[in-house]
């Protein structure tokens, strides 16, 4: 924060910037260096590293405390206007994402079009919901928030839902021992009647043998 005179480590940053460089001088040796063709795909990662450092930037650089908690709460409100967007497609009532041919919205996707991402998204906005004061608006916003995600793996996608467990845990363990138990009780119940009644949900829809796939191909054909 501003002010404090104090610089603090932030190892994940740095192992992503490291990971994110290292695949774009990857590509970029393959691509411009080797065969002398331009990637388009070069440009998305090194956008996102910048875009990254650059906030990463002015927060260290400009926030304080004050200004801190006035972006969570702005990332609330933005929050429940997608968690509502979210129930209205659970009830198939958007008009935007929604099958032509039988009127129907299967799909939970909110407005980025993609459960896995949207999941993704809920879990992020969580703590934003949880740094709120405690009042029944938000504790009913919270509760929405975590059913939805439920809805959200009829696709299937967990991503999202297992990232909110993982908020959870970590916010019931600073708040009350007794709740963080119940909690890794029940998500351990729930996670298992959730496997056995649907297989599906610990599928890696043919990841896994694409990365075969690319690990030959790098043992193959290396930069070096």
């Amino acid at each position: 924060m501003a002010g404090q005179g104090r610089q603090v480590r932030n190892v994940p940053v740095a192992v992503w910037f490291l990971w994110t460089w290292g695949w774009l001088f990857y590509t970029f040796h393959n691509s411009v260096a080797h065969n002398h063709v331009y990637v388009l795909d070069l440009i998305k990662p090194l956008a996102h590293s910048l875009s990254i450092l650059a906030f990463y930037w002015l927060a260290a650089s400009s926030w304080d405390t004050l200004q801190l908690h006035r972006i969570i709460n702005v990332l609330a409100i933005v929050g429940c206007i997608l968690v509502g967007f979210g129930w209205l497609q659970v009830f198939s009532l958007d008009q935007f994402f929604r099958d032509m041919a039988n009127g129907r919205q299967d799909r939970v996707v909110g407005m980025i079009g993609n459960p896995a991402h949207f999941s993704a998204y809920l879990a992020a906005v969580l703590p934003c919901f949880l740094a709120q004061k405690r009042s029944l608006f938000w504790m009913s916003m919270t509760g929405l928030l975590l059913t939805l995600l439920f809805f959200t793996n009829r696709s299937p996608s967990v991503g999202g839902l297992a990232s909110a467990f993982l908020v959870l845990a970590w916010w019931t363990y600073h708040q009350n021992w007794w709740a963080w138990w119940a909690l890794i009780t029940g998500g351990v119940i729930i996670a298992m009647l959730m496997l056995t009644l649907d297989h599906g949900l610990v599928s890696t829809s043919g990841r896994w043998e694409a990365w075969k796939v690319f690990a030959q191909l790098f043992s193959n054909n290396k930069p070096i």
